[in-house]
């Protein structure tokens, strides 16, 4: 039975604090988009031996646990996942983002689009383990910041609820008024060459550049969900990964050019 979060959520009413960086992460996928411009619900869309949520999930949940399906306003089952749905019908990424948030378990939540069929697991990874208590750790591809295929932080609640509420679905605005930490996968040495785990898919152009573009994948390895922060040291960040706080440091870099229309 799918679950309709409340006003109540895992994180209360209160900002979130961090005293402890345990990054272990659960994991969610938006797939509640009306899939418009592709003609046929891209959830379903068969890649070759497998659906696009049946990829994703297969992916997401070798380093997160629970998985949690954010289907909009209508239930998706599968087995061993969660099934979510949004507060508020029809409100885009920004719906499925607050129940997935809302009902996560972990204080960490790896949040991707279910129409990214190479999903990095390795670099949602990396992005968890660079986290130091911000609302969001988002990646950087060619296009700018990728708050679909970031690593989430229940604190978020605190400013996505009432963006929710208020009517302002812009990914773009949100990441404006949280604190994040964006990180440039172009330097983190082979996690992703060519920013794959940016690639979307909208069209049916879109799905049949997928298919004829060679790539190398470079999660096909095992993956280790990441042990609490006690267990295992924290690797040190480059140097020139870029930092944090946009929206609270007047110094910060503002790239923030996605404001997202459809998951």
């Amino acid at each position: 039975m799918a679950f309709r979060p409340g006003a109540g959520s895992w994180w209360g009413a209160t900002r979130y604090r961090p005293t402890l960086m345990d990054t272990r992460l659960s994991g969610a996928i938006l797939c509640g988009g009306r899939s418009r411009r592709m003609g046929r619900d891209k959830v379903w869309l068969n890649l070759g031996g497998s659906n696009l949520l049946d990829h994703a999930i297969e992916r997401l949940r070798t380093v997160a646990d629970p998985v949690i399906l954010a289907g909009g306003s209508r239930p998706i089952e599968r087995p061993h996942c969660l099934s979510v749905l949004d507060p508020v019908p029809d409100r885009g990424p920004l719906g499925g983002l607050v129940a997935a948030l809302r009902c996560s378990p972990q204080r960490l939540c790896a949040v991707v689009a279910v129409d990214m069929p190479d999903l990095s697991p390795t670099l949602l990874v990396s992005l968890a383990e660079m986290w130091q208590g911000e609302d969001a750790v988002v990646p950087l591809s060619r296009e700018g910041p990728e708050p679909l295929h970031a690593v989430w932080c229940g604190s978020a609640l605190a400013a996505v609820e009432p963006a929710l509420r208020g009517g302002d679905l812009s990914l773009q605005g949100l990441l404006a008024r949280i604190r994040v930490r964006t990180v440039d996968a172009a330097l983190l040495g082979g996690v992703d060459p060519g920013f794959r785990f940016a690639v979307n898919l909208n069209t049916p152009a879109d799905v049949e550049r997928w298919r004829a573009a060679p790539r190398q994948d470079t999660n096909r390895r095992t993956h280790r969900p990441l042990a609490p922060a006690g267990e295992r040291s924290r690797p040190r960040a480059r140097r020139d990964v870029r930092g944090m706080a946009l929206g609270g440091d007047p110094d910060a870099e503002q790239t923030l050019g996605w404001a997202g229309d459809e998951r």
